[in-house]
């Protein structure tokens, strides 16, 4: 018989609908080629790295823990962020199965069948490959648009810095003040991206709100007094959505001390919204 849809109480008493879930994880290397796994229980047929989701994982955790154990340890990824979901039907009794493409870079290292495809053959390929070899996917891969996209969002986001994918989730309940306090933790050690959302707007914000006394200064001067203002401006944004004020004891030092000697991009990008 067909899934029940069942549900979940929060402590609050809303109801939410549960549904299992799963992830396909297409890694990519810099040449633009897909990794393919033969299914061991269908040979001929390929597929990228997939599995369920566990009780208690984070898509995330679970794509992750997908690539260790399809493609082995020795295989170094990059998680680049979500390229598709869907929900699709697993069999007659679950009828509605979460599934999301979870985009990863390869880093490093070689893929080696690990425990869930021993025995498996593996194989890189591009997207003519693909088409030309006639080489036969499984579901959802088989979509040669989903194939496109994959690579598509791979150029757009395998040379962007890296971002805070997945934060700790509470262990209890969702906690405003704990998320925020995990994404300043974030925001600390991915220092490039905070100054690139925030330090842009806080220099035009800098230039628009410069006294009209400034018009009489020297550029030089009248430049060094916007950044300055452009810098504690970014400050007070990042304050506002919980970026500051924020523990070494919480992240990894290494990346704080990072994040202060990227100071200097402050100054780059009020410099570029300046000139916009």
């Amino acid at each position: 018989m067909p899934d029940a849809r069942p549900t979940a109480t929060a402590l609050n008493g809303r109801l939410f609908a549960t549904f299992p879930a799963a992830v396909l994880v297409p890694i990519v290397n810099r040449r633009e080629e897909l990794l393919l796994l033969e299914s061991p229980h269908r040979p001929g047929l390929w597929e990228p790295v997939n599995g369920a989701v566990d009780v208690g994982e984070t898509l995330f955790d679970a794509a992750l823990r997908e690539v260790r154990e399809e493609a082995g340890p020795r295989l170094s990824v990059r998680p680049l962020g979500v390229v598709h979901a869907s929900t699709f039907s697993y069999d007659a009794r679950l009828q509605h199965v979460i599934s999301v493409v979870y985009l990863m870079a390869q880093e490093g290292g070689n893929p080696v069948p690990g425990s869930d495809m021993r025995g498996s053959r593996v194989r890189w390929a591009t997207l003519g490959a693909i088409e030309s070899e006639g080489l036969r996917l499984l579901p959802p891969f088989d979509e040669p648009w989903l194939r496109r996209r994959t690579i598509d969002l791979f150029r757009l986001w395998e040379p962007e810095p890296a971002v805070p994918l997945q934060g700790p989730p509470s262990a209890s309940t969702w906690n405003k003040d704990e998320h925020l306090l995990s994404r300043a933790c974030l925001l600390s050690t991915l220092r490039r991206q905070r100054l690139r959302e925030t330090d842009g707007l806080a220099a035009r914000q800098a230039a628009a709100s410069a006294s009209p006394d400034d018009d009489h200064l020297p550029p030089s001067e009248h430049r060094r007094r916007v950044l300055g203002t452009a810098v504690e401006l970014a400050e007070q944004l990042v304050l506002r959505v919980g970026g500051g004020g924020v523990s070494p004891s919480l992240c990894e030092q290494d990346d704080l001390s990072r994040a202060d000697r990227e100071h200097e991009d402050v100054e780059i990008e009020a410099n570029r919204a300046l000139r916009t």
